[in-house]
């Protein structure tokens, strides 16, 4: 890939094997990755050196004891960094979820206007089409243009699948960053195919899954006020019961690939 199609971005080690699933995912698309680590992780050596195999520079940054996805996220804010990768967490997707919501709208007081979350899944496949979901709940320019950005640094098809729904009232978000998807589409002449479906939206979107490199969605454009909003738990059930929200979480729980949640317009008062 030529490295004008890279990338700076973030890998959380969370000290898990598909900890280092992750860093190769980052490896494919990143000119510099930055590397929130725990001290005890087991995958540090083998992380950089896969780093260092690649020709990619790795910035190294120690994580508390005790730290979490919420802290590693903290990091895109203080270094500029629109995109991380971090490992799926198997059965405990609504946790890491809120913790990403979280994340996010903390990144976003910082300066940070958007963050694409991508979940790494350990069977995702090595190849295949990105498809960017277009959910006719909402619209999300900032997803359509990460999906874009995805597909042109990997050289491969786009498909866009629109999913059954009433968009009459529906308000887009980042206008300018769709234009600039429409544009990276023209200006790479990348294959684009769009799909329409009448099937029930969950079964669309892991239908559409299989054999995808990676899925992109938008969430977010909601505002949420509470005592405790800085602990998953008190994050409330209604955030992840949007129709985005639920749809996020059928997909990391049930697409057998890799999630790419572009999160913004997240306001969080607590």
């Amino acid at each position: 890939m030529p490295d004008v199609d890279r990338i700076p971005v973030l890998v959380h080690d969370d000290a898990t094997p598909d900890a280092t699933i992750a860093m190769r995912r980052a490896l494919r698309v990143a000119s510099h990755v930055t590397l929130a680590v725990p001290d005890h992780s087991p995958n540090h050596t083998a992380n950089v050196a896969a780093a260092d195999a690649a020709g990619i520079p790795v910035t190294v940054e120690m994580l508390p004891r005790h730290s979490d996805v919420r802290d590693a996220l903290a990091l895109c804010a203080d270094h500029g960094l629109y995109v991380a990768y971090v490992p799926h967490p198997g059965d405990h997707t609504d946790v890491l979820l809120r913790n990403v919501i979280q994340a996010a709208a903390r990144d976003e007081q910082a300066g940070l206007p958007v963050l694409a979350v991508h979940i790494v899944h350990p069977d995702a496949p090595t190849t295949g089409p990105v498809v960017e979901l277009d959910p006719a709940h909402s619209d999300a320019g900032f997803a359509a243009l990460f999906a874009a950005g995805l597909a042109a640094s990997l050289h491969t098809p786009l498909h866009i699948l629109r999913l059954t729904g009433d968009r009459s009232d529906t308000d887009l978000r980042a206008a300018d960053a769709l234009h600039q998807a429409r544009q990276l589409i023209t200006d790479q002449n990348l294959a684009v195919y769009h799909h329409d479906t009448n099937r029930q939206p969950f079964d669309a979107a892991v239908h559409y899954a299989h054999g995808a490199y990676a899925v992109v969605m938008g969430l977010g454009g909601f505002a949420v006020s509470g005592h405790k909003l800085t602990h998953p738990s008190q994050l409330p059930n209604r955030v992840l019961g949007t129709p985005d929200g639920q749809l996020a979480h059928h997909l990391t729980r049930h697409a057998p690939t890799d999630t790419v949640v572009v999160l913004d317009a997240i306001d969080l008062h607590h």
